[in-house]
């Protein structure tokens, strides 16, 4: 399965840090905005890696999805959780 990390803290694809890369912050994908790189040929890279598959415009879920429960005001209880759509 592929398989990213979400924070901006380190390229997904090459795994260097904003210091490492020499950059202030990091660039995310534009569609789905979890997906971190450091340059142009990361992104591509990981594009045809696997992200292809799995980016997704960003809200946009279907069924079978697993997803992580964030900023429930009404049930903070269940911020955190993995859930299948």
């Amino acid at each position: 399965p592929f398989v990213f990390t979400v924070g901006g803290n380190f390229c997904d694809c090459c795994g260097k840090t904003t210091e490492e890369a020499n950059l202030p912050v990091l660039f995310k994908c534009k569609a789905c905005r979890l997906v971190w790189y450091c340059s142009a040929s990361c992104q591509a890279e990981c594009w045809s890696n696997g992200h292809r598959e799995h980016c997704k415009k960003f809200g946009r879920f279907e069924k079978g999805d697993v997803v992580i429960l964030q900023g429930l005001r009404k049930r903070p209880d269940l911020n955190g959780y993995l859930v299948r759509v």
